[in-house]
This record gives C-alpha cells, structure tokens and sequence, in this order.
C-alpha cells in the first residue's frame, strides 16, 4: 500500500510500550508494564470506505497507555489487534485514541500529508484514506467512527463531440497537501500552493462518464479542464470561490461540445469498536461554466460566409468546429448567406485545420477549379476532391504550374445547411 505523508518532526510521538521503572519508596514497587491479549473490532462496512479482508488500521493510544498496535480486518469483518493493548494499572483518567487507515506505519496522530509527495496522484489510495479518534475512559467501549478526512469531487461528462472522445479531465488549481491532525479532526493548507492533478475515472463507458479527484478541505476557486483525443481543450470555471468540506462529496455535470512484552501485573484490556462513515452528500454543488476552448490542430473547422445562431457575427471572422465522426468524416449545421460578404471574392466559405499558435490557419480545403462561380452548389451536390493551396498541376500551354485549388466554395442559396466533409469530399444539404 502506498503512503502519502511527509513526516513533521515536531509532530511525531512514537508511542511504544512502557518499560518497567523501578520507584524510591515501599521497597521499590515496580510499575505494571503494558501486557498484550488478541482483541477483536466489530466492523460496519460502508460503500467506498468499506475494508476488506487483509486490510491493514494503525491504532494509537494516547497517555496514560502510550501504545500503538497494528490490526488487520478477518474475513468475518473484525478486526484483530497485532499487539493487544491494555488500561493502565489503576488508571481511572480517560485515554484518547487515534486510528487510521491504510496503516502508514506512523505512530503519530499529525503530520504533513502531501497526495504528490510520490511524483503521481492516486485517487484510489486518497479515496479510501480514513481517520478516527475517540476519548475512553477504563470500563468504557471504544468506539472509533471511521471518517474521511478529506474532500471529493465527482465529475460527469457529457460527451456531444461524437466521434472525438474524452482524453483526460483535469482538476486546476486545487490543494492537495496540509498539516493533518488526527486528534483535532482537521487539515491545515495553509501556505499550500494549488496544483493541477488528473481526475480518475471511476465509471464505466457510457454517458454520461464520472471521473473523481479527492482534495484538501479549503475554499478555492478551481476550474476543470477536458481534452479530447483530437487534441481540443474545454475550461469550465467556477464564477467565484467555493469551500469544500471534509468528509463530503460533491457533483459537478459538464457538457462537452462544439463550442512490547508482558508481565505480572496488566491493567484491563482496551475494549474497542468502530464503525465508518461513508462520504456525506454535499448539500450545495459547485457550478462550473464554460471557459476558454482550445480546438484541437487536427479538427476541421468551416468559415465564411456562415454564422450559427448569431446573424450579427462578421464573414471570415469566426471558425465553426465541425462535429468529428471517426474515419476522417466531420459534420457541422450551418446558416450560409453570400450577403456577409463584403465583395465577390469573399463570396462562400472554406476549411481550415488550426495551427494551434494564435488560431492562425493552417491546411485549408477549398474548391478545384480555375473559376469559383463554376462550382457553386445546390442542396444534395456533393463536390469531389476539394484542394489544398499547394494542389497545382503542369500548364503545356502556359508553360509553367498552375495551382487552382482552395477557391472559395459557394452555394446556391441561403439557408440552413447541414455539411458533410468525407476526406476531401463535400456533401451539403439544405434542411
């Protein structure tokens, strides 16, 4: 099991069993050393904080029993105590107990806790990290009340881009590191710089797709970031910060689309129970809305003399994202009107690839001909084997390379248009 924690020196008590001490007075009397028994734990399992057989809890014992044990889960869900651990010899004052889970090996109940302080994010081991703390006095049941002491995000992604499927989902500017402290209940980020970390998924195919990230508690203000296997990149933002809490989960919904020994005398052994507490549906969600979109360098985007919803938008000034169906085929609805043009030679639309440095165009795909006004089409006319700007061929009578590809293509009329680009194969209709 990997270990997430850096160790606070300053926090670190190793509680081990207590040595016999001899006294000054009474001929001596010697302090009841800690003498261990096998105890048991009842166990209510709980969904994702459920443990399984084998798992490993690390249990710390607070003053006057100073002691620290190990315990495995069974396989009748209870737990057993490597190191049974006991009351102290006449001890009547209460005892605070710690525990957690997976055992880290740290007989400490604060230290810094950093998800990344292993190079790699691992949402599963963070999903499951558990804590308890419980004050019992001899006589008494420990119950320790497994909880979650840190934050989770469940993301569900609506996928709209058809044939471009989702990449990654990424979780910005969060905190992932703090000073946890068992007994207290709480987690410090202060001073804690945010980072970027990959959400896991954590459904199976289909939609909408759910991927997790486990954060500190803090308020903050993080955006997520989905890319898709085409290379387009979609921001969604929160409009202001947001407090996430301990132990709760949160939703978000997106859309992606275009757009020791023993002894003689022993104390009372520790009687101990718990139980977890599964993550708590968070009662306000945070809303994130689109941000910046980055689009891919190899989706093909149509421009022109078309516009979307928005009439009001210029000719040539906005590129439309075609929908991409796997195979090379791509698929965008469009309005078409040459009346945006501000001359003929701006007259119709073409398709660019972006080149992904400030938008710029980079392969276009036009018309094959020597005049724009011989290929002009009608709904249903499909145009085969449109041209890039480099397509030229050798003029005998001329005498020298003519290039008449990348015209602009037009259609006959205005209207909405669905547009099908197949390769380099255009079919448009009027709808």
């Amino acid at each position: 099991m990997k270990k997430y924690f850096l160790i606070a020196a300053a926090a670190l008590a190793v509680l081990a069993g207590c040595k016999p001490e001899t006294g000054g007075g009474m001929g001596g009397a010697t302090k009841a050393e800690i003498s261990f028994t096998t105890r048991t734990f009842a166990f209510t399992k709980a969904t994702e904080s459920a443990l399984e057989s084998g798992d490993a809890v690390r249990i710390i014992a607070g003053a006057p029993v100073n002691a620290s044990s190990a315990a495995t889960v069974t396989t009748d869900g209870k737990l057993t105590l490597a190191t049974p651990l006991y009351w102290g010899v006449g001890q009547t004052q209460q005892t605070t107990f710690a525990a957690m889970y997976p055992d880290n090996g740290l007989d400490a109940t604060s230290y810094d806790y950093d998800m990344l302080a292993f190079g790699s994010y691992d949402y599963a081991y963070q999903s499951t990290f558990l804590t308890a703390v419980k004050t019992a006095a001899p006589g008494e049941t420990v119950a320790l009340n497994f909880k979650h002491p840190f934050s989770k995000l469940v993301i569900s992604v609506t996928n709209q881009l058809s044939g471009d499927a989702i990449a990654s989902v990424k979780v910005k500017d969060v905190v992932v590191a703090g000073k946890l402290d068992i007994l207290t209940e709480t987690v410090d980020v202060t001073g804690k710089d945010a980072v970027t970390i990959d959400a896991a998924k954590i459904s199976a195919d289909g939609e909408p797709l759910q991927y997790g990230a486990i954060v500190m508690p803090q308020k903050s203000q993080p955006s997520i970031v989905v890319t898709t296997t085409q290379g387009s990149v979609y921001n969604y933002v929160l409009d202001s910060e947001f407090t996430f809490v301990k132990g709760t989960v949160y939703s978000a919904a997106i859309t992606v689309k275009s757009s020791s020994g023993s002894g003689d005398n022993t104390g009372d052994a520790v009687v101990f129970s718990f139980e977890v507490t599964p993550w708590t549906n968070a009662t306000e969600n945070p809303t994130f809305g689109e941000g910046t979109q980055t689009i891919g360098a190899n989706y093909w985007c149509a421009t022109g003399c078309l516009y979307d919803e928005d009439a009001t938008v210029e000719a040539w000034k906005v590129e439309f994202p075609m929908t991409y169906l796997g195979e090379d085929k791509w698929t965008v609805t469009l309005n078409y009107d040459e009346s945006m043009a501000a001359d003929d030679g701006s007259k119709g639309f073409k398709f660019h690839k972006l080149d992904g440095i400030d938008n710029n165009w980079g392969t276009q795909l036009g018309f094959w001909g020597n005049s724009a006004t011989d290929f002009v089409l009608a709904s249903g006319d499909s145009a085969y084997g449109l041209a890039a700007p480099d397509c030229h061929y050798w003029d005998d009578v001329a005498g020298a390379e003519v290039y008449p590809g990348n015209l602009n293509i037009r259609l006959a009329e205005t209207g909405k248009y669905k547009i099908d680009l197949d390769g380099v194969n255009l079919t448009v209709t009027k709808l």
